[in-house]
């Protein structure tokens, strides 16, 4: 990738999804990456695939933006790359849905496992909280049971 189409990617990256892209990673795999406010956190990722023509996609888990990039180019892309372009998309949607499916079934079985909170709970009670309807405590996942409150 020439340099003129990093420094393109990067500014677009930044500007459009509020991204905190210094350096571009162009090997195909996802890179996190900081936010604007939270510069040194993850809750941005990138991955650029170093065609002819380079592309690749942005995130932003924070402000929920996300976007395609594909490098400015004099000469159409051929059918054979758009195909893997949109192959490599795909891939990349297929791992973040089988993400969103393990979260989903971490988050049923706190659930499920949570025991019934009753009004006189210490931690209900000590915040005044009367006849607030079904809660649960998860205690497996907290030092103090009282900091893990689920809603039905």
């Amino acid at each position: 990738m020439r340099s003129d189409q990093e420094r393109q990617f990067i500014a677009m990256m930044n500007a459009n999804l509020e991204l905190e892209v210094r350096q571009a990673i162009t090997d195909g795999t996802i890179q996190r990456c900081g936010t604007k406010g939270k510069e040194n956190g993850k809750d941005g990722a990138y991955v650029i695939h170093n065609a002819r023509v380079p592309f690749g996609y942005g995130w932003n888990w924070a402000n929920g933006k996300s976007c395609r990039w594909q490098a400015d180019s004099d000469e159409p892309m051929p059918q054979k790359e758009i195909r893997e372009q949109e192959k490599a998309l795909a891939e990349i949607k297929k791992e973040r849905e089988k993400g969103y499916d393990r979260a989903s079934l971490q988050a049923q079985r706190l659930i499920d496992n949570a025991s019934t909170m009753v009004d006189d709970h210490h931690y209900m009670f000590g915040k005044g909280v009367i006849g607030a309807g079904p809660l649960r405590v998860d205690s497996t996942t907290c030092s103090s049971p009282s900091t893990a409150l689920i809603t039905e």
